[in-house]
């Protein structure tokens, strides 16, 4: 679930679609219940589940990023802005 995750994280990062990926639904990690539904506990750690999913996506993760987060095009058009200004 955590790489079906990254992978809708970075295509709406990469903004390489004509829509953005829809959200993927929070199901359960608990292997011993028929239900995909989680339960009020996992419910409290999920939030802490979302950071450390988005966490090994280093700066392209909105949450855990130190430096401003900007989606690839801007990032591109920032870039090319800043060259062209040093020129």
């Amino acid at each position: 679930m955590q790489i079906l995750r990254s992978i809708a994280h970075y295509a709406n990062h990469m903004q390489g679609l004509k829509t953005e990926v829809p959200a993927i639904p929070r199901i359960t990690y608990k292997e011993d219940q028929d239900s995909l539904d989680m339960d009020e506990d996992e419910k409290k750690n999920d939030e802490k589940r979302i950071e450390e999913e988005l966490e090994i996506l280093g700066a392209i993760g909105f949450k855990n990023a130190k430096e401003t987060y900007y989606k690839y095009p801007e990032a591109i058009k920032n870039i090319d802005t800043m060259c062209k200004d040093l020129c």
